[in-house]
């Protein structure tokens, strides 16, 4: 199998190459399906992951839900992994396989932020975590990688700003501002980067 290629930033995408992304099927079995990855690194129990996922169900219910919806995960899955070795079960918990030959959007971009990348941190960031999912467990990290993205913003503009390079900094400021329009330092900024750039008429015009 050619290398998984997994996008967890704005929505679900899984795809193969330059393939069109696989259908996962419900909402349901793609929130599943991206908790798992977002989770890789560890074994999950299954009445947890049950639980997490029908918050409202009956226990006896909701673990009939998780055994029939990884079914249909792997089935949906059959066409690029035939042999059922993305999701391991063992025992009492689930997890996504943490050797498996992919690529993750998120943890690309957590790496690059660690390596003081900002640029390819900045390019990764397609938008917040997982926008079409409104449960409660992708909120903390749908705030942590926003929070670490709106960092990496003001990192790569102070850098163009030291640097005099005003007109490569407006982008990336006004990209901060899309990111919190709320913030009036962020309005403040970008004004002072379009002073600073020569661009006197877009200052007068906000």
């Amino acid at each position: 199998m050619e290398r998984l290629h997994i996008q967890l930033f704005q929505q679900l995408a899984v795809s193969v190459g330059s393939d069109s992304p696989i259908e996962l099927g419900s909402p349901t079995a793609r929130a599943l399906f991206a908790y798992l990855v977002l989770n890789k690194d560890k074994a999950i129990d299954r009445r947890q992951l049950a639980f997490l996922i029908w918050t409202r169900a009956s226990e006896q219910a909701a673990r009939r839900n998780l055994r029939q919806y990884l079914h249909r995960l792997r089935r949906g899955l059959e066409e690029i992994d035939p042999n059922g070795r993305l999701i391991l079960t063992e025992g009492n918990t689930v997890r996504f396989n943490p050797q498996a030959d992919c690529t993750i959007d998120v943890f690309a971009f957590e790496q690059a932020i660690a390596a003081a990348d900002y640029p390819r941190a900045i390019a990764l960031y397609r938008g917040d975590l997982l926008t079409e999912i409104y449960d409660e467990w992708v909120e903390d990290d749908r705030r942590r990688l926003a929070r670490l993205y709106r960092d990496a913003l003001i990192h790569q503009i102070e850098a163009h700003e030291a640097a005099a390079e005003y007109k490569q900094a407006i982008p990336i400021a006004r990209a901060y501002l899309a990111a919190d329009p709320l913030q009036e330092a962020a309005h403040v900024r970008l004004m002072k980067i379009y002073y600073a750039s020569g661009n006197r008429a877009r200052v007068n015009s906000q």
